[in-house]
């Protein structure tokens, strides 16, 4: 597996690609690439937030996992998951029930005013 992640990312010499064990390998480049997988249907990647610093690294790599759980959580998301592109998703899902059911509630409060809102729909 990494030979074939250092095909990909074969651009600079400074990519570092690494496995921290357990099935999940670690990228860290200077540039945001497009990643086509080419490694089988049950191959997943999240990728965190771009790393300014060495001390932000492990908060790119804590996106990159969350990423990966929420792509867990989404059918049809796809197989490749930008942290940016799950936040909101991130946040619902990080918050306690009764939360959660605020937040419905206040998005979806003007659907259940409109006229035939209590009607089922067929599918």
């Amino acid at each position: 597996m990494i030979r074939a992640l250092r095909k990909v990312f074969d651009d600079d010499p400074q990519d570092i690609i690494g496995s921290t064990g357990a099935g999940r390998f670690v990228v860290l480049g200077k540039e945001k690439k497009v990643l086509q997988l080419g490694f089988g249907p049950d191959c997943v990647a999240g990728i965190g937030a771009v790393a300014a610093s060495v001390a932000s690294l492990r908060d790119s790599y804590q996106d990159a996992s969350t990423a990966l759980c929420m792509a867990a959580r989404l059918p049809g998301i796809g197989r490749v998951v930008h942290i940016d592109d799950v936040r909101v998703q991130e946040l619902v899902a990080s918050s306690a029930e009764h939360t959660r059911a605020q937040f419905v509630r206040g998005l979806l409060s003007s659907l259940s005013d409109q006229a035939g809102w209590p009607v089922p729909r067929p599918p």
